[in-house]
C-alpha cells in the first residue's frame, strides 16, 4: 500500500493556490527510480516529469506530499510548477491516415521567419514534397524536433522540398504563435520552410489532425507515405530516429515503392479554432 509522504525540493516551488488534487510539474530532472515513477503515476517526456495526484501544502514553498511507496529522496531540476491536474491530460490523437495515392493540396503560406510567400507548386522538388504538421508546445513535437531538424538537413539537396505548417490556434495557444514558432525554428536550425496556416485550411485539406503528423508526396503529387516518424514516443525509451520517414524518403528518391506497412502518427491534437473540436 502506498503512503501518502513528503518529498523536499531541491530548489522552492512557486506559490500556489488550490483546493484540490494538482500536478506538478518538473523539468530537467536528474534522475528518477522507476518504482518511483510507478508509485507517483508519473510521466515522463524527454526531461520532464508530471506528477499526479498531488496534495499541495501550505506554501509549496519546500516539499509536496504525493502517493509514494519507496523512502522519500530529492529531485534535482531545473524549474517546477504546479498546474490543475486535468490540464496536464495528454490527449494522445492518431492521425487520420488520408487515403494513399491523394494529390496534395495547394496552399500558399507565410514562413514565420521572414513572411516570404510559399505555395505547393514552389515547394516540391523534382522528386517529391515532405509536408510536416507540427508546431511548438507539444510533447510530442519537442520529444523529435532535433530529429527534424537533422532530416532536414540530411534531405536539404534531395530533390525532395522539406515544408513544416503549424495550424494551431494561436490565441487560444499563445506559445504557438508566429513569433514563437520562429525562436523555435532559429533554435533547432530548421533549413525547410516553417510556415503558419492561420486559418487551418490547409490542416483540414490534408486531414492532418495531430502533431507530429508527416505526409510524402511522390514527383506525380499523389501521396505515398503517411503517419509516424518511428515508434519513439515520449516515455517509451525508444530512440528517435526517423525510421520509418526515413525509409520512405528513401525510395521515394530512388523511384522505388513505398511499402504500403505504414502507421500512424500520435501526438497532441491540433488546436482547432472550434473549441468543440480540442481534446485537452
Amino acid at each position: 500500500m502506498y503512503m501518502n509522504e513528503s518529498i523536499t525540493l531541491a530548489k522552492q516551488l512557486p506559490r500556489f493556490q488550490s483546493s484540490g488534487s494538482v500536478t506538478l510539474v518538473i523539468d530537467s530532472f536528474t534522475h528518477v527510480n522507476d518504482s518511483i515513477a510507478s508509485a507517483w503515476q508519473m510521466t515522463c517526456h524527454q526531461q520532464r516529469i508530471e506528477v499526479t495526484n498531488v496534495t499541495p501544502t501550505a506554501s509549496l514553498a519546500e516539499s509536496i506530499t504525493v502517493p509514494q511507496s519507496p523512502t522519500p529522496r530529492d529531485i534535482s531540476y531545473r524549474s517546477a510548477k504546479l498546474i490543475p491536474q486535468e490540464v496536464t491530460k495528454l490527449a494522445r490523437t492518431e492521425s487520420a491516415m488520408l487515403a494513399l495515392g491523394t494529390e496534395a493540396p495547394a496552399f500558399a503560406l507565410k514562413d514565420v521567419r521572414d513572411n516570404s510567400v510559399h505555395t505547393t507548386e514552389s515547394l516540391s522538388g523534382p522528386k517529391g514534397l515532405l509536408v510536416m504538421f507540427i508546431c511548438c508546445h507539444c510533447p510530442f513535437v519537442k520529444h523529435v524536433e532535433q530529429q527534424l531538424a537533422q532530416l532536414g538537413l540530411d534531405y536539404r539537396n534531395s530533390g525532395i522540398g522539406i515544408a513544416a505548417i503549424s495550424s494551431n490556434d494561436a490565441e487560444n495557444y499563445p506559445d504557438d504563435a508566429p513569433a514563437s514558432l520562429a525562436e523555435q525554428a532559429l533554435k533547432l536550425g530548421f533549413v525547410f520552410p516553417y510556415l503558419y496556416d492561420e486559418t487551418q485550411e490547409v490542416a483540414r485539406a490534408y486531414d492532418a489532425t495531430c502533431t507530429p503528423d508527416f505526409f510524402l508526396f511522390d514527383a506525380g503529387q499523389k501521396l505515398v507515405y503517411r503517419g509516424q516518424l518511428d515508434s519513439s514516443r515520449p516515455g517509451n525509451d525508444i530512440p528517435v530516429t526517423g525510421r520509418d520517414l526515413r525509409a520512405a524518403l528513401q525510395a521515394v528518391i530512388a523511384g522505388e515503392p513505398v511499402t504500403s506497412d505504414q502507421h500512424p502518427s500520435i501526438g497532441c491534437n491540433i488546436k482547432w479554432k472550434n473549441k468543440g473540436l480540442n481534446r485537452l
